[in-house]
Parts: C-alpha cells; sequence; structure tokens
C-alpha cells in the first residue's frame, strides 16, 4: 500500500493525510515495513520512518499500547504562557479512548479540571494527541503545581496511563527561575561602520563579538572583515570584553580546514575572553544532511580547540532545530550561540540551550548606527555537576562514561542489546539521545540531575507450526524489528533466511478408495487421509466397453461371452464393480445365474447356457452401474466347432481356414501320387 503527496511546503502534517490513506485493516497475516519518504526541491531525499511491524490474528495479539515522540509540560511555565504537547499513541487493538488533562498536583487540594481535561473515542489503533492540543489552555492556568495525564483503553478493555508529568506554573513577578545574564553585548561587521566603543561601553555593552572575515563557496577565497582590525583595538580600549566569528560555507572538511587555517591567521596574537564561533548558514550547506553537518561543525570547533581557543557556533533557531543536532555538541567543546528574535525576549529563558542568545537584530546602542544585533550572554558555565542516574532494563546493558557532569557537558552512552532483543529508545529525562557514527549515544547534560533510560524490545517469537495440506507451516523462530529472522538454539540465536523457516504445505493424499458416489448428481468425492474435512468433488466419467471385450458367440461354444465395463479415470475405476447393478439382453435384465459378474473394472460373461436360448443374429448387451450404463450389440452364429473361447469369431475363422488348408494338402498330395503312378 503506497501514498504519495506533492505538498510543495517546508512542513507536511503526516496525521491529515497518509492516515485516511493507507488502509491497515486490508492486509493479510504477515510482517510489513512502514517507511516515509520525502524529497525537497531540491532533490536532497531522506527516509524520515522506517519501521517494521507485523499483522497477527486478532485473539493472539496481546494488548500493547505505547505512546511515541511525546512533548508535555515539565519543570516550570510562566504563568500565560501556551504549552503545545504531542505524541503518537499506538495499540495492537483498537482504542476506545484516550483521556487525560491538567490535574493538581497530589497533596493540592481538588482538581483542576474544567476545559482542561479531554475524552476522545479514536476507534483506531493509532491516535495523536495533538489533535486535542488545542482543548488544554496552559496559559490560563493560576499559579500552582499541577500534574498532565494522558491514559488510553483498548477494545479488550486493556488501559495504561502513557504520560503523568508533574509541573508548576509560577507567576510573571516571581523571578525564581529567571535567567542569570552575566553580561549584554552586541555583535557587529563592517555593516555597522565606524564604533564609538566608549559610548557604547557606557550605555551598558559589556562584550562584542566581532565578524573576522567571510568565505563564500568553498573558494578558500578568505576575506578579513575590512573593521575588525579597528573595532579589535578600539573595542578592547573601552574595556569590553571580546569574541569573533567566521562566516564559513564549508561543505566538506577540507574546506573546513581552509576556512579555519584563514581565521587562526587573522585572530593570531590576539587575546579574546569569549569563544571563536563558527557562523554556518550559508545556502550551500542546506543541501547537507543534519549528521553530515553537525560532524562538519564539531570538526570546525575541535581545530579551534587545538589551536587553543574556546569554540562555538552560530547559527538561528530553526538551523538548530533542522539542519543541527545540538544533542552532539557540548557547551564545553563547542558552545552554542543562538539567533532567535521573539516580539518579547524579556519573558524568553534560553538559558537551557544556549550560552550566549542573539535575541534582537534591531536594537539601538549609543554610539552605532542603524539597527544592532543585541545578545544576552548568561553566567558563565557552572563547576556544580549534576548527577547522571542511569535506569537499567530487561534485555540489555546501559552504561554512562561519566557518574554526573556539567550544564553543557557532553555524556556518552554506551547501549549493547542482549541476545534476542532490539534497542527500541534511549532517552535522558524525555528527550532522546542522539545516535553517533560509532554506534554510541550522546546528550548535552541539562541544569539538573537526569535520568537516563534505554528500552528494549525482545524478538519476537512465533511458536512451531506444523504445515497442513493447504498452508504453509514454520518451524519455531524470532524475529527482530528489521524483520530478520532467528532460531534459537543453547541459548544462541542464530540467523536465518526468512524461507528456511518455512515448511512447505504438504499437499493432499487422496482416499481414492473410499470415495462417496453421488449418483443421482453424478459426482464422485474423494477425502483427504491427512484432514478428513479437506474434500475434492469431480464429475463422474462416463463408463465405456474396452477393447478387449468379445461380442461375437459361436452356437456350440462350451465358452461363455465375455465383456468388460470399464471407467476411463483410473481412480474412479476403483469404484466400477461396487456400482455394478445388473445386466440387460435385448432390454431385458438377465437372471444372475446367468452371468458372473467379476472385478476387474467390470468383467461380466454371460453362461453358454443362457446364451444357447438367444436366436441367430444380433442383440443388444447393457450393462447397468449405479450412475450409468453403457450398451452394445453383439452376435450369436451358428458354428460345430467347440472354440477355446466363445467370445469372438476370430478363433473360428482361423480354424475353417485351417481345415480348408488341410484338406486341400490331402487333394495336393493325392494328385500327385496318382500323376507319379501314371
Amino acid at each position: 500500500m503506497i501514498y504519495e503527496d506533492t505538498p510543495n511546503t517546508a512542513m507536511y502534517n503526516l496525521n491529515a493525510t497518509f492516515d485516511l490513506h493507507l488502509g491497515f485493516r486490508g492486509l493479510s497475516l504477515g510482517n510489513y515495513i512502514y517507511r516515509i519518504e520525502a524529497t525537497d526541491v531540491r532533490n536532497f531525499s531522506q527516509t524520515v520512518i522506517e519501521k517494521s511491524f507485523s499483522i497477527v490474528e486478532k485473539e493472539t495479539a496481546a494488548s500493547d499500547i505505547h505512546i511515541y515522540g511525546a512533548t508535555y509540560p515539565t519543570g516550570t511555565l510562566r504563568q500565560g504562557k501556551g504549552f503545545s504537547f504531542k505524541g503518537a499513541i499506538f495499540s495492537t487493538h483498537k482504542l476506545v479512548q484516550v483521556w487525560g488533562g491538567i490535574y493538581k498536583a497530589e497533596g493540592s487540594a481538588g482538581e483542576y479540571n474544567n476545559e482542561f481535561v479531554f475524552s476522545e473515542n479514536p476507534q483506531k489503533t493509532s491516535y495523536n494527541i495533538a489533535n486535542i492540543d488545542s482543548q488544554i489552555v496552559f496559559g490560563n492556568l493560576p499559579e500552582g503545581e499541577y500534574v498532565f495525564k494522558v491514559a488510553a483503553k483498548d477494545e479488550s478493555d486493556y488501559q495504561v496511563e502513557l504520560i503523568n508529568s508533574t509541573f508548576r506554573i509560577r507567576s510573571i513577578e516571581d523571578a525564581e527561575d529567571s535567567p542569570e545574564i552575566a553580561m549584554k553585548g552586541v555583535d557587529v561587521s563592517a555593516y555597522q561602520g565606524e564604533i564609538d566603543w566608549n559610548a557604547a561601553y557606557a550605555d551598558g555593552v559589556d562584550f562584542a563579538i566581532l565578524r573576522a572575515g567571510v568565505t563564500n563557496n568553498g573558494d578558500a577565497n578568505f576575506r578579513q572583515d575590512k573593521t575588525f582590525e579597528q573595532n579589535y583595538i578600539n573595542a578592547s580600549k573601552a574595556g569590553i570584553k571580546l569574541g569573533a566569528y567566521l562566516y564559513t560555507s564549508a561543505i566538506n572538511k577540507s574546506e573546513m580546514k581552509a576556512d579555519i587555517d584563514a581565521l587562526l591567521a587573522t585572530i593570531e596574537g590576539k587575546h579574546f575572553d569569549m569563544p571563536i564561533y563558527i557562523d554556518v548558514e550559508a545556502n550551500r550547506q542546506t543541501n547537507l544532511s543534519k549528521a553530515v553537518l553537525t560532524e562538519l561543525v564539531k570538526y570546525g570547533c575541535e581545530l579551534l580547540s587545538e589551536a587553543g581557543c574556546k569554540a562555538g557556533v552560530y547559527a538561528s533557531i530553526n538551523w538548530f532545530k533542522n539542519n543541527i543536532d545540538t544533542n552532539q555538541l557540548s557547551n564545553t567543546d563547542c558552545e552554542i550561540w543562538l539567533a532567535f528574535w521573539p516580539d518579547n525576549p524579556d519573558e524568553c529563558n534560553l538559558s537551557d540551550f544556549c550560552v550566549t542568545w542573539q535575541y534582537t537584530d534591531s536594537g539601538k546602542v549609543e554610539g552605532m548606527t542603524g539597527n544592532i544585533d543585541k545578545d544576552y550572554r548568561y553566567a558563565a558555565l557552572s563547576s556544580e555537576k549534576y548527577p547522571i542516574i542511569i535506569e537499567q532494563a530487561t534485555g540489555g546493558s546501559l552504561l554512562s562514561d561519566k557518574d554526573s557532569a556539567k550544564f553543557g557537558e557532553r555524556v556518552t552512552l554506551t547501549v549493547t542489546p542482549e541476545a534476542g532483543y532490539d534497542l527500541l529508545s534511549v532517552k535522558y529525562g524525555n528527550y532522546e539521545a542522539s545516535l553517533l557514527e560509532d554506534g554510541n549515544y550522546a546528550f548535552s547534560m541539562p541544569k539538573n540531575d537526569v535520568t537516563v533510560t534505554a528500552v528494549f524490545q525482545a524478538y519476537t517469537r512465533t511458536e512451531e507450526k506444523a504445515a497442513t495440506c493447504e498452508e504453509d507451516g514454520n518451524i519455531e523462530y524470532y524475529t527482530d524489528l528489521a524483520g530478520k529472522h532467528y532460531i534459537l538454539k543453547d541459548g544462541t540465536y542464530t540467523p536465518v533466511d526468512n524461507d528456511a523457516t518455512v515448511i512447505k504445505a504438504t499437499g493432499h493424499d487422496w482416499d481414492y478408495k473410499n470415495a462417496i458416489i453421488d449418483a443421482e448428481n453424478g459426482f464422485i468425492t474423494y477425502s483427504c487421509k491427512r484432514h478428513s474435512e479437506h474434500t475434492s468433488r469431480e464429475a463422474l466419467e462416463a463408463v465405456e466397453f474396452t477393447s478387449d471385450s468379445r461380442f461375437i458367440w459361436i452356437t456350440g461354444s462350451k465358452n461363455g461371452m465375455t465383456v468388460i465395463v470399464k471407467n476411463p479415470d483410473r481412480h474412479q475405476d476403483l469404484h466400477t464393480f461396487r456400482s455394478f447393478m445388473a445386466v440387460y439382453v435385448d432390454g431385458v435384465k438377465v437372471n444372475e445365474n446367468d452371468y458372473s459378474a467379476e472385478e476387474g473394472s467390470v468383467r461380466i460373461t454371460l453362461s453358454p447356457a443362457y446364451l444357447r436360448t438367444l436366436t441367430e443374429g444380433r442383440h443388444t448387451i447393457k450393462v447397468e452401474l449405479t450412475y450409468d450404463s453403457v450398451e452394445h450389440e453383439f452376435s450369436v452364429k451358428a458354428g460345430s466347432a467347440s472354440p477355446a473361447t466363445g467370445e469372438s469369431d476370430l478363433p473360428d475363422i482361423i480354424s475353417t481356414v485351417m481345415m480348408l488348408l488341410a484338406a486341400y494338402g490331402v487333394i495336393y498330395a493325392f494328385s500327385r501320387r496318382k500323376m507319379i503312378a501314371e
């Protein structure tokens, strides 16, 4: 089942489209892969989702309800601020209810339910809770402690609580959770022209990030900013702390190294209190995958660190969301400088994401003309370390390279599934850790204790099933999430070709001897010896006399006349004799004492005594079965010889010829003797 669409937009809602066009209910039993692929206007393609799943018989599928990709409120929210939650619920059985909402935390008085609860009746095996996001209005909550809950129940009455998250609403006046802004600053380039740095310092500018240079299109043509030297000298004299940045368009490591080498040559001999940043927002870099650009940023920061510089990366919030995996960046090795310009910067707290925040591009500063980029720098990285709590789960091991870490420090996780298990997810708190190229996972330490979990899923066991006449069976085997089959022997999972687990259908072994004849309707039915409920019905063939039948009888013969009736189908012929009923000559039923009937199809022999009662000439013989009859002419001819059989006139003809030849021989011999005597 395939569905394609051409949205021509930068965002696409699968829930509103694909869910209506893919008919999962029409799938037969078996293993499948669900895959979503996307291609942008530059013809860059990527697989967004690829998951294996199985369709099993309803009564054999155990209830299992999970939620994936969930976001929900945690920590503290400012009063009046909204929150958008999401998460896809999947179930092995039809979901009959999804419910939840915002409730007072345990110990608080009563429940806060009003319009902030919901109950839905999906009647399908998947449901996106983003559908009811508009029903939960976080911005209207008063101060207090709350719990956000989501639960689900399937048609087998199995229910589970999927989300239970405590959060707090604080007043706007409560500054307890406000970020500590250590310094206020600006970032400048030649576009700002000549700057009065003393006036800027007097206006509250604590730091400045100076553009050192630009490279475009990977041409290795580094161009130093025209005002860099002058700004460095004058800002330093004014007592302003300094950082620098390079706008780079590098798309591979060789280009990045050339750009960093040129940057290092430009800043050589100069002192900087703040990081040297890499600005990565060039058009040609949009063709890079998120993984490739992230590795390129890390490589550039490593080159700066090796040169003794504090390193960082600058980009817009959209670039950090879509083009750079920040979980793989550590603020200790690659500090984040974020460009994000909200209408009300004072209501934002981005200290958990970045160290330096460019909060506007239209600020005003004494000593500078025009619109200016203004920045906040949060408190210097704290030396405080936060514990890392590892929750071990059945099915594998989870190890961290450290027991605690400072905010922004990179934490590397080694996750090893046990034999017979797949790894489903690795999370720190409510967030997914990032998969590294070496197979490990990593995240940047938040400003709080964090619990790290890994979820493993056992291979799906398929019980041994004997093959039937009509259906294939299988040996016992196990299936991983990729659909690969394994055989378990002595505790070892050995991969095998999927076809190797199949036991082919045996085919039918029909019981031809004990068939059932439906004489009235002209059918014969065979049952299978292996499974008697399996039957095969076919039309009865018309019987016929065989070529061995004799249709002449010579009077005076001591033997009778034998005819043989046969069904041309060899399996049906097994029942010809038991279907025999009577013999008719010239339309008159022959007495059973006047003929014999034997097996060998049906072998009928009319007795000589009976045949002598018939007149010379032509007659008819008819043999009647329960389901058919056959009729043929025969002749009774005069004769005195006693042939070996009375079944044909051929022996009489031969006898006559031989007698004539003998007589001729006697006459010839007598004539010859007479001729000699004369």
